[in-house]
């Protein structure tokens, strides 16, 4: 179990089709993992959930909430936990 919450990283970055984003959990807790484009709009949500401590590894297939495949640009990923937030830029290159 690893002693801290942190986002690890997101690989590959630039990315096309689909990137994963690590991060870990030190105990059990409640995540919101979304994805924002560079005006500030969500453009998807991948976890809002409960969440077991752990290594925990993700995938966003580069489909927003709608359902369809976001343009070529700047991402940025958010990971919220409590009073803790981390973000890190992602490039989806078609």
């Amino acid at each position: 179990i690893p002693e801290n919450f942190e986002l690890i990283g997101c690989y590959p970055n630039p990315f096309n089709p689909s990137v994963n984003i690590e991060f870990t959990l030190p105990y059990s807790s409640h995540i919101n993992l979304n994805i924002y484009d560079v005006t500030g709009k969500k453009v998807k949500s991948l976890i809002n959930d409960n969440l077991d401590a752990g290594f925990i590894d993700i995938n966003w297939n580069g489909i927003n909430d709608s359902g369809s495949s976001v343009s070529s640009g700047i991402y940025f990923v958010v990971l919220d936990k409590g009073n803790k937030r981390f973000t890190n830029k992602i490039t989806m290159v078609k």
